[in-house]
């Protein structure tokens, strides 16, 4: 799958509880651009949908959160409709233009947390079993 078709694709969001400062409930989101040139190996842009309220440190809503994906690691935003999961640190825009970017840099985003990333609608149980199953038989 290439990462031009990925963008528009839906994904379910749910924040890992032991490595996040912010919480909010799972949700669903769409992929709505990739970074040319990204800090790590990978950085995609996404919208929430419904936008969660964060209280801290003033009332805001978090409509746009970047995914970033690192060298060292197998998981990629293509590994998540392969296989059915993927692993991302989640950060949040500093700045508007940071989202139309082709460069994401250091001080446009700061980091909120980690998330399990799956394609929409996300697979139950022995769902993603087979997808995985499939993915390593290949």
């Amino acid at each position: 799958m290439s990462n031009e078709s990925l963008v528009g694709k839906a994904v379910w969001i749910e924040m890992d509880r032991d490595r996040s400062a912010v919480l909010f409930s799972p949700r669903k989101a769409i992929i709505i651009h990739r970074f040319m040139e990204p800090i790590e190996k990978e950085a995609w842009v996404i919208a929430l949908d419904p936008p969660p309220v964060v209280l801290l440190p003033i009332p805001r809503r978090l409509r746009h959160l970047v995914l970033q994906y690192y060298n060292a690691d197998e998981h990629s935003m293509s590994m998540t409709f392969q296989s059915g999961v993927s692993y991302a640190e989640v950060l949040r825009m500093k700045r508007k233009k940071t989202q139309t970017s082709e460069t994401l840099r250091r001080p446009d985003v700061s980091r909120i947390g980690s998330a399990l990333v799956y394609p929409w609608p996300k697979p139950q149980g022995r769902e993603m079993r087979i997808v995985r199953e499939k993915v390593a038989s290949k």
